[in-house]
């Protein structure tokens, strides 16, 4: 049995609804009408699985009370929103940390294929056209 810092009550708190909860009291439902895919199908049966006694657990003792308490395992999938979360919020915050410190916004558009020529042979003219077509008429 291994000891942790921090007796439950101590620790950060659960948040009250996971994205598994809705999968486990739903997941019947989406798959009768739904057409999953086997690697769908296979990640939903890991979402369902993560940190439930179905995986396995290792005891834990609390240091404050020596209350022994079961800590069940991940599937450590990467597309489980139990696993990723503390890989998503590093993500995250690494991007904030490039954000300039303006105001500003990002656009994406789809050039149609009649015009991608243009965009290949002469980089400047599709930014310009883009740009004068957000700041309006002068």
């Amino acid at each position: 049995m291994a000891e942790t810092a921090t007796h439950r009550s101590g620790g950060p708190q659960r948040p009250i609804l996971r994205i598994a909860d809705l999968f486990r009291r739903h997941h019947k439902a989406l798959v009768a009408n739904h057409v999953l895919n086997l690697g769908q199908r296979r990640l939903l049966g890991s979402i369902l699985a993560c940190r439930t006694p179905a995986l396995g657990a290792q005891l834990h003792v609390c240091r404050t009370c020596q209350a022994v308490h079961p800590v069940y395992l991940s599937c450590r999938k990467r597309g489980c929103p139990n696993c990723q979360a503390l890989a998503q919020e590093q993500w995250i915050a690494a991007r904030r940390e490039r954000i300039l410190p303006v105001r500003h916004f990002h656009l994406v558009f789809t050039l149609p294929s009649e015009l991608r020529w243009l965009a290949w042979y002469s980089k400047v003219t599709p930014a310009r056209i883009a740009a004068e077509s957000w700041s309006g008429p002068r």
